[in-house]
């Protein structure tokens, strides 16, 4: 549900749904499209700006309706910030927490060039929602399939696919030139970090994949 690119529009709209006497007729809807299309839950992620007083009652709701349903509910939330509406019962609510671990710079900073998703940022993401009170065994970690080019103006998203396109030995590094993302000794680096002490991946987003032997 949600999403990270909200237009105007759709940002009054989860406002609207998220009102009290609204939030049960939309939930239902959501639990109709569910059913229909036979999925085994929700990940929730609404962000910034768009998670306000409304957000931890409406995750609450959303929750007993899973549960009535034997569905389960997660959530997309930054690697190392907690919205201050999002309430302890609320975060309890997940089944788990997908790490949003990239984007520590990009193209809404220009003058920060360097890497966006680097290991230690992976790193900070765990301890930081440990210190939250979320067992490890409830965080997913989130890994990127992009990189951005701090060379160009305006700095330029590049999907992986593309960048290893360019020289396939560029799939060993992080850094071409001043374009910054993860190749696959990082990629094997924090998948091992989550096989060992979370609960898995999260990749933003699959379809950016090279589909070959430097696939991530």
């Amino acid at each position: 549900l949600a999403g990270g690119a909200l237009t105007e529009e759709w940002s009054q709209a989860w406002e609207h749904h998220m009102l009290p006497e609204n939030s049960p007729a939309f939930i239902h809807k959501v639990m109709e499209y569910l059913d229909f299309y036979q999925l085994d839950g929700v990940d929730f992620d609404l962000e910034w700006g768009d998670v306000n007083e409304k957000y931890s009652p409406f995750v609450l709701q959303l929750r007993d309706s899973l549960t009535a349903h034997g569905l389960e509910l997660t959530a997309a939330l930054p690697a190392t910030h907690r919205y201050p509406d999002i309430t302890d019962e609320a975060l309890a609510a997940f089944d788990w927490i997908n790490m949003m671990a990239y984007d520590l710079t990009g193209p809404w900073n220009p003058s920060n060039a360097g890497p966006h998703s680097p290991y230690s940022f992976a790193l900070g993401a765990m301890f930081y929602w440990e210190g939250q009170g979320v067992s490890k065994s409830n965080l997913t970690l989130g890994v990127p399939f992009y990189g951005y080019d701090f060379g160009s103006n305006p700095v330029t998203a590049y999907r992986y696919a593309t960048i290893v396109g360019w020289d396939p030995n560029n799939a060993q590094y992080d850094q071409v030139d001043e374009v910054y993302y993860n190749g696959i000794p990082t990629i094997i680096q924090k998948t091992d970090l989550a096989l060992d002490h979370l609960s898995g991946i999260m990749i933003w987003e699959l379809g950016q994949d090279d589909f070959s032997d430097l696939s991530l």
